[in-house]
């Protein structure tokens, strides 16, 4: 032991002076570092969670009318698509007709092919 003193210990403890004496201030800190975290804990205050909480609430409601209109939008197309295919279906029933009057009339068609021949 006097030996490894001599040779090894002694001329350490004479370059690294300073960590002898820091070391007892270094274990200290992280003893005290481990119980605030241990006993203490951390409390982190998030500023932003309620208004993360309002915008995912709002979102979501957002959704769900965007969702509302769009089936009422729907809904609204079909019916007028429906109306359209009943106009449609009634001016080639008036076509239809008008067309069999002209032939069962002569003197009409003749009539109606002047005045498209005039631009009137």
């Amino acid at each position: 032991m006097k030996q490894w003193w001599r040779v090894t210990g002694y001329p350490w403890i004479k370059e690294n002076w300073w960590v002898v004496l820091l070391f007892p201030l270094f274990l200290l800190v992280a003893v005290s570092v481990l119980v605030y975290d241990r006993f203490m804990g951390t409390v982190v205050v998030d500023p932003l969670r309620e208004a993360d909480d309002r915008a995912l609430v709002e979102a979501q409601t957002r959704a769900r009318e965007l969702q509302a209109e769009k089936e009422r939008l729907e809904k609204e197309l079909t019916d007028i698509r429906s109306k359209y295919q009943e106009l449609q279906d009634k001016f080639e029933a008036r076509l239809e007709d008008s067309v069999q009057e002209l032939r069962d009339n002569p003197e009409k068609l003749r009539q109606a092919m002047l005045a498209a021949g005039r631009g009137q």
